[in-house]
């Protein structure tokens, strides 16, 4: 496991990133998740605001943490996906929103799926997703 190329607390480091999720931090989970192949930004926008208004978006949000963590081989830190959004959750939104900006994950309307904007080619790739290993 390596570390988090950005700490939890990072915010302003990306002051864009930060004012997004401080102003509207359902749309930043929303573009993350639609970054990660997870469904259609607006989908999972209105679904984090819908379980924030009941207090349980830490569950919602755990999911594509874990996953993210699991693709760039990333430590559970400052601990546990679900506990660091439940006590985080802002900050882990805007964490995750700089790693997948550090990584170069992007979404390009025009070009298809998903693309990194490091890549020598700019061939258009889908997101890797996590890797597991074979017991």
């Amino acid at each position: 496991m390596s570390a988090w190329p950005t700490g939890i607390c990072g915010c302003f480091s990306d002051c864009g990133t930060c004012c997004c999720g401080t102003f509207c931090l359902p749309c930043l989970y929303g573009e993350n998740t639609e970054k990660l192949g997870e469904g259609s930004c607006f989908g999972n926008c209105c679904l984090y605001w819908v379980l924030s208004l009941l207090g349980c978006q830490c569950c919602l949000a755990a999911g594509p943490r874990g996953r993210l963590r699991a693709a760039h081989q990333l430590g559970p830190s400052p601990c546990g996906d679900c506990c660091t959004h439940c006590w985080c959750g802002p900050c882990a939104v805007c964490q995750e929103a700089r790693v997948l900006k550090h990584y170069g994950v992007v979404r390009d309307h025009a070009a298809g799926p998903y693309r990194a904007d490091h890549a020598p080619t700019q061939q258009v790739a889908q997101y890797p997703g996590p890797q597991f290993m074979a017991a």
